[in-house]
């Protein structure tokens, strides 16, 4: 039997692994963190691997200590049960569908880590300025029913982000920003509003687009001369884009994990996965690996599978 069973603590986490490669898909998973537990069930059950996991760390703090040394585990663990690999089929890949999400992995227990996931779209953790922009510029075309006049349009008190008109043909001026707004952002649309309103008999009303607001914004807000309403950019690209996480997993962390298991495994982890539910595509990929690997560790003869005699 190829097993392996795995000890780590430090002063962020505790685990104790146990892996069976020859085993019938049978998991006994115990972390604080539900959503990984239910993934790493569907890996043992879908490579048929025995897999024991018991972890505790400082989730309190954050979950990337816990998923990063859970996957440094994994990965020495399957590297200890391999041995020298003798007669092991080495490669595999697999291609699992999930209602809307398509994953494909391919591996080799090459004995050198590298790992390329590409499971979530950059902007999903750090939304770019650009990004931002071309969707606030469908949003107000789109639901606001505005047209949009000018961008960075200047005046004396500064840049408007967006000049925009109403189907009345009152001006709507529309401040973008990435972090919450707060009162100098509502003074420097009313000091614009103030500017671009002076001596026009058409109405003038604004629009703040940010990251959410301060604690006192709303008692500044009450205050205004102006309707000015107040937009949050996450709503508007949409929650299966932006949310942070996934139950009570931190987004980030899960290529981040894919990645600490090839290094510490010491094998070559390509990942894609194409979707929109982001629970779907991640599921779709713990399976796409677990099957890849299924394959991989099979044993197809005897004798060590390189041209090297050793991997």
């Amino acid at each position: 039997m190829r097993t392996a069973r795995i000890e780590r603590k430090t002063k962020e986490t505790q685990i104790s692994l146990e892996l069976n490669l020859d085993g019938t898909g049978r998991s006994e998973i115990e972390t604080p963190l539900k959503f990984l537990n239910h993934m790493l069930e569907n890996f043992s059950r879908h490579s048929r691997f025995d897999l024991r996991i018991m972890a505790t760390g400082d989730v309190e703090v954050d979950d990337h200590h816990l998923v990063e040394d859970i996957g440094i585990c994994l990965g020495m663990a399957l590297e200890k049960a391999l041995g020298d690999k003798r007669g092991i089929m080495r490669m595999g890949f697999a291609i699992v569908p999930m209602d809307d999400a398509l994953a494909t992995v391919a591996l080799d227990l090459s004995g050198r880590g590298y790992a390329k996931i590409d499971l979530f779209e950059e902007y999903e953790f750090e939304i770019s300025g650009k990004m931002l922009g071309e969707e606030v510029k469908k949003f107000l075309l789109d639901e606001e029913n505005l047209n949009i006049l000018k961008e960075e349009y200047r005046i004396i008190g500064g840049i408007v982000d967006l000049l925009c008109e109403d189907r009345d043909k009152n001006i709507v001026v529309v401040e973008v920003k990435k972090r919450k707004a707060d009162k100098t952002t509502l003074d420097q649309v009313n000091g614009y509003l103030d500017e671009i309103a002076k001596g026009k008999k058409k109405k003038a009303r604004g629009i703040i687009i940010s990251g959410g607001q301060t604690a006192d914004f709303k008692k500044f807000l009450e205050k205004s001369n102006y309707q000015i309403d107040v937009k949050d950019w996450r709503t508007i690209l949409g929650e299966y884009k932006l949310s942070p996480r996934l139950g009570d997993l931190t987004k980030e962390n899960i290529p981040h994990f894919f990645e600490s298991l090839a290094m510490n495994g010491r094998f070559n982890l390509h990942m894609k996965v194409e979707g929109k539910n982001d629970h779907h595509k991640v599921e779709a990929c713990f399976k796409a690996l677990a099957r890849a690997l299924y394959d991989a560790v099979r044993i197809a003869g005897e004798e060590i599978p390189s041209t090297k005699g050793v991997i």
